[in-house]
């Protein structure tokens, strides 16, 4: 049971670590199974000391004319998602509301 305990951090470290590697939105290519285009790209959406969010799918504007659906994988708060929507990815941070580093 312990070698669980000890995984389990492990792998809470490496996710945790991955996700604060992002500073700043940028573009990626979308992770295998995010969108059926195999030249899908996404967006990183990060916080202002945390990292990353979450992705939304980059749509050019004949894509959007074209009836594509922006997909979005985000955690965020209700007030934030006006922001994303006008397209700010970097987001402000956010008071800690519980013992977190």
């Amino acid at each position: 049971m312990q070698v669980g305990i000890h995984l389990k951090a492990r792998l809470d470290h490496l996710v945790e670590s991955h996700l604060e590697f992002y500073k700043e939105s940028v573009v990626i290519p979308a992770p295998l199974g995010f969108s059926a285009n195999s030249e899908a790209k996404v967006r990183v959406i990060v916080r202002e000391g945390e990292g990353a969010i979450g992705l939304m799918t980059e749509l050019t504007k004949k894509q959007v004319s074209a009836g594509y659906i922006r997909a979005k994988l985000i955690r965020f708060y209700p007030e934030e998602e006006e922001l994303v929507e006008r397209h700010v990815h970097t987001l402000p941070p956010r008071p800690k509301l519980y013992n977190d580093k």
